[in-house]
């Protein structure tokens, strides 16, 4: 996957333009799977943690993607994980990212206890592979769970393909009034995505990105759950966060989702300019969830611990005390107290986002907009570790430039942990283009090339789709992307048993004995079988693959097809197992293994290779 003509400001960057610039990505990874399912990633306006004590998250989609497929060749009664790439833009390449996406052998067993539990029998060998077009250490916010789970429910039929079309385009208070079929199977999906992300974030989730990742809509989605303000081990006023089945299984769990233009009557596109800069570094995903978690709620246990030493010579009654000296006893209630603070400033956002809606030309309303989003950059700062000295000079300097100019600017800086996240810029429309890439480049000049605009609204526009079914070869739904004669690589070996392969990974492989079916062609040990090694490769093809389905087990000559060469023993053996058993001692370390037993036009045939790995390539 080698580098190509750099994707320049004035270029797209979106599923179209990638998929025509690294087409065999996408043909090898809709050729490896029978169920394809994607989702638009999406960007969160609001920082800070006041999704825990139910405030409003705002998320938007763009037109870059995530893919889940699922391939019928896994190992037997198991759920495991084929492949996972994504696509890093600094280096113009597809590879498989550092960080963890969900932790998978958790993950994968608990996804396979909802599947039983749901179907009421054990699932057959499922393997996944994902595909991101932009990878999630990027700050953004993607889908991976809730395409899990919906493409285990097409595969299995509990969902189709025209029941999550409709449920994309559900009105916000039909899927709220949970009163129809699907309405009821979004929260059943969203419940069980939950569960999957939780594994990964500390114990503690909302649900917006699945939640939202479901639901078609071009305006920003407005999603926020019920209150859930504590800790596990310390529940504040018995609101334990959404922290695994048993909240998760609760009739109790509640969460709402709007589009923003079923909440007044807003029009139009979103009405700012928005880059999103890559500074060069990356902030793992899931940090945010998890830092908050084990270092910030536990803050403010020790601060009120602190505050009430500190004040323990003042005699007041609990009724007359200041609100910082009242229920001092209880765990997490300073916590409680920050989180419903933030929650209003998110509330002026909300407000603002919607007057800037209703009137797209009012520049006072667009620097409203602007003075909430920064209010929350710096009310959510106290409670985050301080960026690195590179991500301030960043920040400073795209300020000082928007100040320069006059021209209002908001910041978004994801910077949880330890390490520094991308950074959103909102300006007004068309107002500070020229001014951003001119510091983007003397970012790179300063800090190093690697940085760069990941996302430019007026170049890669906006996404509005939901969930969609890419592929589902059951019902003959075929992707654009399928290769026509699409190829299945299998290979065999006596340690991981028969796997499906991409291209490139057969060709690294070079199994000792490949068997093209396409082309009706044997290999042993990297060179081509001729006729006279063996009279019928063709032939000889058909034998050994259906050897290779029943590995190890007698097979009646009746039952095997070439009936040309398998109605006696002796041709069997002269023209077909002779032949290819000296090939193989000549040209490998291994042993084919036939195994012949019984009459001259009786008998049975086993195969049980030794050292050898045998590799099959066949169209679907």
């Amino acid at each position: 996957m080698g580098k190509t003509t750099p994707m320049h400001y004035g270029e797209p960057l979106t599923s179209k333009t990638l998929q025509k610039r690294y087409p065999n990505v996408y043909k090898s990874f809709f050729a490896q799977n029978e169920v394809v399912v994607s989702s638009q990633q999406m960007l969160s306006l609001m920082a800070g943690m006041a999704w825990r004590v139910g405030g409003p998250i705002i998320t938007q989609k763009i037109n870059q993607r995530c893919y889940v497929g699922i391939s019928s060749k896994g190992k037997s009664k198991q759920l495991t994980v084929n492949k996972n790439l994504a696509y890093f833009s600094d280096r113009e390449a597809f590879e498989v990212p550092k960080y963890t996406t969900l932790p998978w052998d958790k993950a994968l067993e608990t996804l396979k206890e909802i599947l039983e539990k749901r179907l009421g029998h054990p699932v057959e060998g499922l393997s996944f592979s994902i595909l991101h077009e932009i990878p999630e250490s990027r700050s953004l916010d993607s889908g991976v769970p809730v395409l899990f789970v919906v493409a285990s429910f097409l595969h299995y039929g509990i969902l189709t393909e025209e029941d999550l079309a409709e449920i994309s385009t559900l009105p916000s208070e039909v899927i709220q009034a949970k009163a129809c079929r699907l309405s009821k199977l979004v929260f059943e999906i969203h419940k069980y995505a939950s569960k999957l992300r939780l594994l990964y974030q500390a114990g503690s989730t909302s649900g917006y990105i699945d939640y939202g990742s479901l639901i078609a809509t071009s305006f920003p989605m407005l999603y926020f759950a019920e209150e859930r303000a504590g800790t596990v081990e310390k529940p504040v006023l018995d609101l334990p966060p959404l922290n695994g089945s048993e909240s998760l299984e609760s009739p109790h769990f509640h969460a709402w989702g709007f589009r923003l233009d079923e909440l007044g009557n807003i029009h139009g596109n979103f009405p700012l300019d928005v880059v999103w800069i890559y500074p060069g570094s990356y902030r793992e995903s899931g940090a945010a969830t998890r830092y908050t978690t084990t270092v910030v709620v536990p803050s403010f246990d020790d601060l009120r611990d602190y505050a009430k030493k500190l004040f323990s010579r003042i005699e007041t009654t609990e009724e007359h005390a200041p609100a910082f000296l009242k229920d001092m006893d209880r765990d997490g209630v300073y916590w409680q107290y920050a989180g419903r603070g933030q929650m209003v400033s998110r509330l002026h956002l909300v407000r603002d986002l919607m007057h800037m809606y209703e009137d797209q030309y009012s520049s006072s309303k667009a620097a409203r907009f602007l003075d909430s989003l920064n209010s929350l950059f710096y009310v959510n700062g106290p409670f985050e570790e301080s960026p690195s000295k590179k991500l301030e000079a960043m920040i400073g300097m795209l300020r000082e430039k928007a100040r320069a100019v006059g021209v209002p600017i908001g910041i978004r800086a994801y910077r949880y942990g330890k390490m520094d996240g991308n950074i959103l810029v909102y300006s007004p429309a068309q107002k500070f283009r020229k001014e951003l890439f001119e510091i983007i480049e003397n970012l790179k000049e300063q800090f190093g090339k690697d940085i760069h605009a990941d996302f430019v609204s007026w170049r890669d526009g906006w996404g509005s789709e939901g969930v969609i079914t890419e592929q589902l070869l059951m019902r003959d739904i075929r992707s654009a992307l399928y290769p026509n004669g699409a190829k299945q690589y299998l290979v065999w070996d006596a340690k991981d048993g028969l796997q499906e392969l991409d291209e490139s990974s057969m060709e690294q492989h070079k199994p000792d004995l490949l068997l093209d079916t396409i082309k009706g062609k044997i290999y042993v040990g990297g060179k081509p079988v001729t006729s006279k090694d063996i009279p019928s490769q063709k032939g000889s093809i058909k034998i050994l693959t259906h050897l290779i389905e029943h590995l190890g087990k007698p097979v009646s000559n009746k039952e095997l097809p070439a009936k040309t060469y398998t109605s006696y023993r002796n041709d069997l053996q002269g023209k077909i197992v002779g032949p290819l058993e000296k090939l193989i001692e000549k040209r490998t370390k291994g042993t084919i293994g036939f195994t012949l037993q019984g009459q001259l036009t009786d008998f049975t045939v086993a195969l049980t290779p030794k050292r050898l790995t045998i590799g099959i390539k066949k169209e679907r």
